[in-house]
């Protein structure tokens, strides 16, 4: 798949990641758990990024949004799973986001997620764009609840 480039006025470029990429995607994410998450301990994210960044996200998928030659996003899929999504704090809403959900969209006809149910912004973000509500649980890993949520492209044709 080709870089994607947007139209808009603020010219940015969504391409595959790189290895050399992964330090600035581990910051991105790491921030984010930190501002999006904060009902989890910050000890638990620090845990976790070294897991994410040497075994996480080297088996995803995972695309970086670049803005004038700089990273601002990324998103990262795990076979249909849209695992993360993270845009730098001073980027969003400015449709960054949602560039990069678009583009996992079109790469994915059945996507599904995960979103704390402590994380409203998010859980009506992904609603905005067609996701649903399908099973509340623990996450396995914090013990907080979740909404699992999916979203099915119903223009999609079944080959099965």
């Amino acid at each position: 798949m080709t870089p994607q480039q947007s139209n808009s006025p603020k010219n940015f470029t969504i391409r595959p990641a790189l290895a050399d990429d992964l330090p600035v995607i581990g910051t991105l994410w790491l921030k984010g758990s930190f501002e999006a998450h904060h009902f989890v301990s910050a000890v638990y994210w620090q845990e976790q990024l070294h897991t994410m960044l040497n075994d996480y996200f080297p088996s995803c998928e995972c695309w970086v949004l670049e803005l004038d030659h700089e990273i601002v996003g990324f998103s990262a899929l795990h076979d249909d799973e849209l695992s993360a999504l993270f845009v730098r704090t001073d980027k969003q809403g400015q449709g960054f986001g949602v560039a990069l959900l678009n583009h996992a969209k079109q790469l994915r006809p059945t996507l599904w997620l995960a979103v704390y149910e402590q994380n409203q912004a998010t859980l009506l973000f992904y609603q905005r764009h067609g996701f649903h509500k399908k099973k509340r649980r623990r996450c396995e890993n914090t013990r907080v609840w979740e909404w699992v949520m999916r979203r099915e492209n119903k223009n999609a044709i079944n080959l099965n």
